[in-house]
């Protein structure tokens, strides 16, 4: 995913501590539709101190990072 010089004007952001499947589920189960999932092994801030390193502005995990997801974009639609 490349940068974007676009200043977003609609912004929302949620954080929760829940399992991928249970948010999933949940959004199903709620009459939504999933439209777009897509996975991310880097965040912009070093999430666990001293197993990250910082290349391009973002933190990925020094070992195994194509492993282990960091972060995730989730869409989704009331149907």
């Amino acid at each position: 995913m490349e940068p974007t010089d676009v200043e977003f004007t609609h912004n929302a952001t949620r954080e929760w501590n829940h399992g991928l499947g249970e948010i999933v589920t949940a959004l199903l189960d709620s009459g939504m539709r999933l439209t777009m999932l897509i996975e991310h092994d880097s965040v912009p801030w070093e999430a666990l101190p001293g197993r990250m390193t910082e290349r391009d502005g973002e933190w990925r995990l020094t070992q195994s990072a194509d492993r282990l997801p960091m972060t995730y974009t989730l869409q989704a639609v009331k149907t």
